[in-house]
């Protein structure tokens, strides 16, 4: 995961300091895990394999965090990590959405959305070519609007006209609280041209609870 970072219409909240490992939220809170697992076919290195390393390994991990509110991977690959980590999470109690990448920019690794069944929704969901929207409902008929990124790589245009018409798209979505999250494909430092775009849009950054690893 690059970072995450999130937008509401209020103040966001510091994560309590006990908090730090991969546990859930509260009643007044939302957990967010964000992930970018690596298609097994972006692996050039092909050190462990994936059917029997990788693919136990990923599971195992996802199982941490299994008491988390909604879970955004990158990188899952249609016939091969995709169909297995939707039907790991299903029996954990989650539902979940991918993005849908055909036609024009038809590709077999997309990103996917996963939510707890017992506390949101499906509201709506729009796939863009490189980001996955949804819209997910809370009991109380509030909406979180769930902006799943993964921005091309050494790409600085790109990645400003992807993540410009995206969070374009999310302002225009009435919702009480909106979630930005994913692999921005470069560290977000001061100097980054994509943190006057977030900021202008009113998303901010929110302190981590667990473990946060760039690579």
């Amino acid at each position: 995961m690059r970072s995450l970072m999130t937008g509401e219409s209020g103040d966001s909240q510091e994560c309590p300091e006990q908090n730090l490992g991969p546990a859930g939220s509260g009643p007044d809170q939302i957990s967010v895990v964000s992930w970018n697992v690596l298609a097994p076919s972006h692996d050039w290195t092909k050190r462990m394999d994936w059917d029997t390393e990788r693919l136990p390994g990923l599971l195992q991990a996802l199982r941490r965090f299994e008491a988390c509110d909604i879970i955004c991977l990158q990188e899952l690959e249609k016939g091969v990590s995709l169909e297995k980590v939707q039907g790991f999470l299903a029996q954990e109690g989650f539902q979940g959405v991918a993005q849908s990448r055909e036609g024009k920019h038809s590709y077999h690794v997309v990103n996917a959305t996963f939510f707890r069944a017992a506390r949101f929704r499906l509201n709506w969901s729009e796939s863009r070519s490189r980001v996955l929207i949804t819209g997910l409902l809370l009991p109380n008929g509030r909406e979180v609007c769930v902006m799943n990124v993964h921005l091309a790589a050494d790409a600085a245009a790109a990645q400003v006209s992807q993540l410009s018409s995206s969070l374009d798209r999310m302002q225009r979505v009435v919702s009480s609280y909106k979630v930005v999250c994913g692999d921005f494909n470069e560290q977000l430092r001061p100097e980054s041209s994509l943190l006057p775009l977030l900021r202008a849009h009113g998303v901010s950054r929110t302190a981590p609870c667990g473990s946060t690893h760039s690579c």
